[in-house]
């Protein structure tokens, strides 16, 4: 999901050097313009928050239903991206 952002940005010229800044600017330019629902960008933070869980949170763990979620969400996220690349006039 990070990587798609990046990549969206870099299609208009933008980036940042932080995850935290990757999702500001990713809801500045695709969510509050409106190509990109809302939804994605909430997504886009929850999967992040269990990832910063996953790898620094002591004892934390996953269940395969909650691993499967963070997927669907995941890919919604990439979909919707490469839809937006997709339309975007050149």
């Amino acid at each position: 999901m990070f990587y798609a952002a990046s990549a969206a940005l870099s299609e208009i010229g933008d980036s940042a050097r932080t995850h935290q800044g990757t999702h500001h600017l990713f809801f500045r330019h695709f969510v509050e313009a409106g190509p990109i629902d809302r939804e994605h960008t909430r997504n886009l933070a929850a999967v992040h928050a269990d990832r910063q869980d996953a790898s620094y949170a002591r004892g934390f763990t996953f269940s395969v239903d909650d691993a499967l979620d963070d997927l669907q969400m995941a890919q919604s996220f990439v979909d919707a991206v490469e839809d937006h690349l997709r339309e975007r006039p050149s």
